[in-house]
């Protein structure tokens, strides 16, 4: 009897388990809908998802088809993450890239300001050339 109750007590503890996931998953596919970024770590959410459903499903009925399919679904959950670490560091790098050509592009306009600076300087010096030499012949 004591055995019964303890597997009772299991599977209600692994039903609620798995409402919770669902409804993490319900929250995520929200959040993927506004950050489309975070699209590939859903689907590992996913494959973790139906891998403990199925992990579940063997703890109740005994089923070994149930234990290989919830594994491969975790093994598949596994592969997906680091898919998705591999696409943030992707974005990681052009993130970065980013960043240095407008670095570079802000030194440029830095640049190309001075050599106005001085370009107007020189102008105004020769407008003032201009002037005297304008005066020493009209004088």
């Amino acid at each position: 009897m004591a055995e019964e109750e303890i597997l009772l007590k299991q599977s209600y503890l692994n039903i609620g388990q798995s409402v919770l996931l669902a409804i993490g998953l319900a929250i995520f596919l929200i959040v993927v809908r506004e950050r489309k970024e975070l699209k590939s770590w859903f689907f590992a959410y996913c494959a973790l998802e139906v891998g403990f459903i199925f992990s579940n499903v063997n703890y109740l009925t005994g089923i070994e088809t149930y234990s290989v399919m919830s594994s491969v679904f975790y093994l598949l959950s596994a592969i997906l993450i680091c898919i998705a670490g591999k696409k943030i560091d992707l974005i990681i790098n052009k993130i970065q890239r980013s960043t240095s050509s407008m670095e570079g592009i802000s030194a440029s306009t830095e640049e190309q300001t001075a050599s106005m600076e001085e370009i107007a300087a020189t102008a105004n010096r020769l407008g003032n050339i201009a002037e005297k030499l304008k005066e020493d012949l009209s004088s």
